[in-house]
């Protein structure tokens, strides 16, 4: 018996050496341009899975802001699993707090211990709000901005447009596949102010604790429970939320050795008025002025331009939206 083996391709790459060196060398001429076409990257890209931590606190300065919250959240925050680093930062009227995780750990998972921590802090601020929880990292630049301008014969103020971006724009862009949240700067919001006369409150030997006292009771909307009448169902319910300054002007400021005090237009002014506070922006910029909104993607989600262009189509197609 032979062992000689089967003719094929091995016995037509021996007859046609010029055609097996032709295709060898195409090999190599491919393979060597692919390989200095191939990225190359010593320090890939990575995510690293983080968590922030926002608590706002009105008016306090920094070093209240890292006594009274920072210092008590690192304290609950710093045994949580797969922790690798916790970093803090004290602002006025701002606390961050960022929190770092090991490459592949459960970001959801995370959330939810964070969420469980912070509930064990203690004694926080009456004033300051509560802590909110993100998957961003807040030191991270804006994917995206949004200018906003009036059109050409509108005269409405462009900082009055903000309850509109709040209410209409913002939403749908936070909806977009890939967007964790988004930031609006500029604009003033609608709100009762009421300025107090020290002289007037002296007379009338009221303190100002009273009178804000008074405007946080009577400013609420008080459930009475329900009662069936027949076939039907009645819910019952106080009104009280102002809505005008008049309102605020007749309500009942203190009760004191049977005499009614009322009436705090008599030792204050309430007024309804646009205020810009701390939201930032200068709406008179570029004689027009403008609100800008910055969206921050969500770790381990991209949602590309496309999902962008798809949001800014929804809302240029919006025929509920004022136009101007």
């Amino acid at each position: 018996m032979s062992n000689r083996p089967p003719s094929g391709w091995i016995d037509r790459a021996i007859h046609a050496p010029t055609s097996v060196a032709v295709g060898v060398i195409l090999i190599l001429l491919f393979g060597f341009i692919s390989l200095l076409r191939i990225p190359i990257q010593l320090t890939p890209d990575v995510d690293q899975p983080r968590i922030t931590v926002e608590t706002r606190w009105p008016g306090a300065s920094p070093v209240e802001v890292e006594r009274e919250i920072v210092d008590k959240q690192e304290k609950q925050l710093k045994s949580i699993e797969g922790l690798t680093r916790m970093t803090s930062e004290s602002q006025d009227s701002s606390a961050t707090v960022v929190l770092e995780f090991g490459i592949g750990t459960d970001i959801d998972a995370s959330m939810l211990r964070v969420a469980n921590k912070l509930k064990q802090v203690q004694e926080k601020p009456p004033l300051a709000d509560e802590p909110t929880i993100s998957n961003v990292d807040a030191r991270s630049g804006a994917i995206t901005w949004i200018v906003l301008k009036r059109l050409p014969g509108n005269e409405r103020p462009i900082e009055t447009y903000r309850d509109l971006c709040e209410d209409e724009i913002q939403p749908a862009l936070e909806r977009v596949e890939g967007v964790a949240r988004s930031f609006l700067f500029g604009g003033t919001e609608r709100e009762l102010q009421v300025t107090v006369d020290p002289r007037k409150l002296s007379a009338f030997k009221l303190t100002v604790d009273e009178l804000v006292a008074a405007l946080r009771r009577e400013n609420k909307n008080i459930s009475a429970g329900d009662f069936d009448e027949g076939k039907r169902r009645y819910v019952v319910r106080t009104v009280g939320e102002f809505t005008t300054p008049e309102e605020v002007n007749n309500i009942v400021v203190a009760h004191r050795d049977g005499q009614v005090f009322h009436e705090p237009r008599r030792v204050a002014c309430a007024s309804d008025r646009q205020d810009r506070g701390d939201l930032g922006g200068d709406c008179s910029q570029w004689g027009q002025g403008f609100f800008t909104a910055a969206g921050r993607r969500a770790h381990g989600r991209h949602g590309g331009s496309k999902g962008w262009l798809a949001a800014l189509r929804a809302l240029a197609h919006a025929s509920e939206y004022p136009r101007g």
